[in-house]
């Protein structure tokens, strides 16, 4: 066995299980969004649930699209292809195209989940002074996050 093809070989045994293990966070993801995107939890908890939804969705496809990277990587990779050169400029513009979904799913899940994540660090979230009018009645000039409301 030649050298690159030992390389090969194993190259192809790790791209697998990277595919393997996208599929099953998929797969969970997937589950997490069947039980959040619920119409009638939608409607009762609101915007925070739509998020949560969002953030569901967007890694489930993120996840889906890394999948389909590995499985463009593993066609260069695996031995039965290495001497097959003809194809590699598809693939890897294949793999281009779904490191651009990619992206686009991580930063969505991201800007999904980010309000969530940032609530309760501005004293006038959601609205302007809406805190301070619940603050007792001791005089502040400014309410720092630390003091009791």
């Amino acid at each position: 066995m030649r050298e690159n093809q030992k390389w090969a070989i194993a190259a192809c045994v790790f791209d697998t299980q990277a595919i393997v293990a996208r599929f099953i966070q998929a797969a969970a993801f997937m589950g997490f969004a069947i039980l959040d995107c619920k119409k009638d939890l939608i409607l009762e908890i609101g915007q925070k649930q739509k998020q949560k939804c969002a953030v569901d969705v967007s890694i489930t496809v993120l996840a889906l699209s890394i999948a389909a990277q590995a499985i463009a990587t593993d066609t260069l990779n695996c031995p039965h292809t290495l001497d097959e050169g003809s194809n590699a400029a598809n693939t890897l513009c294949a793999v281009g195209i779904l490191q651009t979904i990619t992206s686009a799913s991580n930063f969505a899940a991201g800007f999904a989940g980010i309000a969530g994540a940032c609530e309760g660090l501005d004293p006038n979230f959601p609205e302007p002074n809406k805190t301070i009018k619940n603050m007792n009645t001791t005089n502040h000039s400014t309410w720092f996050p630390t003091e009791r409301l």
